[in-house]
């Protein structure tokens, strides 16, 4: 199984993708990683490998033991969507009051989310 959502809005920018390589790097500020100090980090529920790809870079993550790492790398082309891509750990059964919860959680750092799709 595996997650991905897609936005088409603005691409990430140079602080976006700070703030985004400061979870592996263990930041623990309330107020730069998400609504609560969590943001993105729950996306870890689900998956060991996430992938974030927007304009003409991605960042993917791994776990090295307890250890965090990040890898920041160009793309050969410009992406006009902003793509999460979580390849889930195990197999989902969906739950979609639990899939509601966890969006509300995960989505909580998007400033313009207007509409969620879900295909399944």
């Amino acid at each position: 199984s595996s997650v991905r959502f897609e936005n088409n809005g603005s691409r990430f920018t140079a602080k976006d993708w700070e703030r985004l390589r400061c979870i592996a790097e263990g930041n623990q500020a309330v107020d730069s990683v998400g609504m609560f100090g969590v943001g993105f980090y729950t996306v870890f529920s689900l998956t060991d490998e996430p992938l974030v790809s927007s304009g003409k870079s991605c960042m993917s993550f791994g776990w090295s033991g307890d250890d965090l790492n990040y890898c920041f790398r160009d793309l050969p082309t410009d992406q006009e969507w902003t793509t999460v891509a979580l390849p889930c750990r195990e197999a989902i059964s969906w739950d979609f009051v639990k899939l509601r919860e966890f969006l509300l959680r995960s989505l909580s750092f998007t400033k313009s989310v207007s509409k969620v799709t879900v295909s399944l």
